[in-house]
């Protein structure tokens, strides 16, 4: 498969795995030097000839970089007559045009070894134009500690092609030295969406309680940038008491916007957040998850464990097929509360994007071998689950448990591919085996009975800590809405009832993985490698896992339990699951689409889940928004080029899932996407 690169309308092609690309489009900082290495390429010009070194002293106290010294050794006291300058030039590697920023910016530190002149300062410190010599900016230094120099560009200002600094003085007294580190050019601010600034007592009255242990909202004079004429909406959970680890509890508080946020418009959302100073800490260490979550499916744009009593900025990111918002909750949760919680909120704003939206980009990867694809797709949901789940299994005459069933039953599945474990450890791929499932897709959360098979990349102890590939054997019994049991382990068995009961480690994630229920009590989890461990369930949890209105619910999927490893996926290519002597099912998944006598996609985002046919050569995948784009393939670059392919959308991304005889060249295809009308 070849790849066109071209410009205008055209967009293009890149070897890549799937990855969700970033939708935003603001422009960062221009940083010209930051002498990480060298003192890069800077030279002695007018003036009295400095000498221009690298030194280890970096701005930001990084030990892997430093910065640029400049020295005047010979300046001498004239009587306080005579004007002296030492003048640097940098010559910029392509020019900047100045309109587009809001300052320039470097940090400055004058030298200890340095002599103040009679005026107590070290010289008049001045950015300047190197094509006319005119100032953008000057300040006497005067620190012997690092500080940010910064002037601002006028929206007038034209092209620099580079940029003298020049330090004068008409009462120097002996030698001067200083470093410079960090010159930038300083980006304008995003644009923001500001919902909540919280400067007056009524703003509070635009927060109400939610569901939940109903929270006490109230406006406080305290505010994050220690603005005397503003402050903060603070939010308490007086009574949250210790239950032993059991039970989740949570406060969730609504706003709804005066008017609709259009989601696709903007890249961000911010918060300022601040635990209060009378808050206790969970039994985890830390005050509760806290998440934003869109009003209208309570699906999470993001969300992180508090942990500071200082103000903190917490931001998430907004994905490029959100839709419009019309209100947001704010969740605060955990099933470890010790005691009270309070925080505060403050400077609630989306930021909007700038530079128009950026055409989509263009990505090709090779289908290297066929099974059932399970993508973690779903934008901005680390714990989304991504399932199938056997259909027959809910079905209570099909007898697929093992309770009072007087013959084994095992469930296996075989891993064709999975992340990296050296990038992408904590990546989960399970088994979900649900009693009276209600059909979500996270039945590990919602169900009250539940046995969870993990596969995760890991550091084993016995192995001093080597990344090897586990299976841990996890479960709950009369926990419904919560996981606390799940994840406890013997060490924690003061707490409650243990729900990891046993794990088992292999070389490699790749291969077969079998669990089997030998009978009521005893199972055994059969690694890759063909290693073994055995577990037993406590004889008074059997009953719990015995069906009575229908059976017991059987979920193979994923789960990225991480903001970095959304967009990562796994390759299942074979799933059996055998009772006493006969095979249920074995699916190897070679079909175009699932079988839905078979299997259906349990998912947070359906999308993600598919087949690999054996006949499918390539995924051909861009980022959204595509609005106006249409993909075009050939069989050269000459042409003819046409419109092709019915993709689906995944995530964030359209997938175009090529067959191998779709391919449009004898041995090369060529694709672009461009805007509509596709070219002929």
């Amino acid at each position: 498969m070849k790849f066109l690169n071209s410009s205008g309308a055209l967009v293009a092609l890149a070897v890549a795995g799937f990855t969700c690309a970033s939708p935003s489009s603001l422009k960062a900082d221009l940083v010209i030097d930051s002498f990480d290495a060298t003192a890069g390429t800077w030279t002695a010009t007018w003036g009295t000839a400095p000498v221009l070194t690298f030194d280890a002293d970096d701005a930001k106290g990084s030990a892997a970089s430093g910065s640029l010294k400049v020295t005047a050794e010979y300046f001498t006291p004239d009587g306080g007559n005579g004007w002296e300058q030492m003048v640097i030039t940098r010559n910029f590697d392509a020019p900047v045009i100045g309109s587009q920023y809001e300052a320039i910016a470097i940090d400055v530190k004058v030298d200890e070894s340095s002599v103040a002149n009679t005026d107590g300062h070290y010289g008049y410190f001045e950015l300047k134009r190197t094509s006319d010599g005119t100032a953008m900016g000057g300040v006497n230094i005067t620190s012997k500690e690092w500080t940010t120099i910064s002037f601002p560009i006028a929206p007038t200002e034209g092209t620099l092609a580079g940029i003298l600094i020049q330090n004068g003085s008409s009462t120097f007294q002996g030698p001067v030295s200083f470093k410079i580190d960090n010159l930038r050019f300083v980006a304008p601010p995003a644009p923001l969406t500001t919902i909540d600034t919280f400067d007056t007592e009524e703003t509070a009255a635009g927060w109400t309680a939610t569901w939940g242990s109903s929270p006490v909202i109230t406006w406080d004079p305290q505010d994050a940038k220690g603005s005397p004429d503003s402050g903060s909406l603070k939010v308490t959970a007086e009574y949250f008491t210790p239950d032993g680890g059991n039970g989740w509890e949570q406060m969730v508080i609504t706003r709804s916007f005066p008017e609709p946020v259009v989601g696709t418009d903007h890249v961000s959302v911010s918060v300022d957040v601040k635990v209060g100073e009378d808050s206790v800490a969970n039994s985890d260490g830390n005050y509760g998850y806290f998440e934003l979550k869109r009003s209208s499916d309570g699906t999470p744009l993001g969300g992180v464990n508090l942990t500071s009593k200082s103000w903190t900025t917490i931001t998430f990111s907004i994905p490029a097929t959100e839709g419009t918002l019309s209100a947001i909750l704010i969740q605060n949760g955990s099933s470890t509360f010790q005691g009270p919680i309070t925080y505060y909120l403050d400077n609630f704003v989306f930021t909007q994007k700038t530079g128009g939206v950026q055409p989509p980009t263009l990505a090709i990867a090779k289908n290297t071998q066929p099974g059932l694809k399970l993508i973690a797709s779903a934008p901005g949901q680390a714990y989304q689950r991504q399932n199938v789940i056997y259909v027959p299994s809910e079905q209570l005459d099909q007898n697929l448990w093992w309770v009072n069933q007087g013959e084994a039953l095992s469930y296996s599945v075989t891993w064709g591919d999975f992340p990296d474990r050296a990038t992408q450890a904590g990546f989960q791929g399970h088994i979900i085996l649900s009693k009276d499932s209600g059909k979500s897709s996270t039945p590990d959360w919602n169900d009250a009975n539940v046995i969870l098979v993990e596969f995760q990349y890991a550091g084993n102890p016995a192995e001093n800590g080597r990344t090897m590939a586990r299976a841990r054997f996890l479960h709950k019994v009369n926990e419904p809405a919560g996981n606390a049991m799940l994840y406890r382990t013997p060490d924690r068995a003061a707490e409650g009832p243990v729900g990891v009961l046993g794990e088992v480690w292999a070389e490699s994630m790749l291969g077969t993985w079998t669990i089997t229920f030998k009978n009521d009590t005893d199972i055994t989890i059969t690694s890759a490698d063909n290693k073994t461990v055995d577990i037993t369930i406590p004889t008074e949890e059997v009953a719990a896992f015995e069906p009575s209105s229908a059976g017991i619910s059987a979920l193979f999927g994923v789960q990225p339990n991480s903001d970095a490893r959304v967009g990562q996926s796994a390759l299942i290519t074979r799933i059996t699951i055998v009772k006493g002597a006969s095979t249920i099912v074995d699916d190897n998944f070679q079909g175009s689409e699932l079988a839905p006598e078979s299997w259906a996609a349990r998912a947070q985002d359906a999308g993600g889940v598919f087949p690999l046919s054996p006949d499918i050569g390539f995924l051909v995948s861009w980022n959204l928004p595509d609005t106006g784009f249409v993909l075009n393939a050939a069989p050269s670059l000459a042409g003819p080029w046409s419109a092709t392919g019915d993709p689906r959308q995944v995530g964030a991304r359209r997938v175009l899932l090529l067959d191998k005889a779709a391919v449009p060249g004898d041995k090369a295809g060529y694709f672009r996407l461009v805007e509509a009308p596709p070219a002929q």
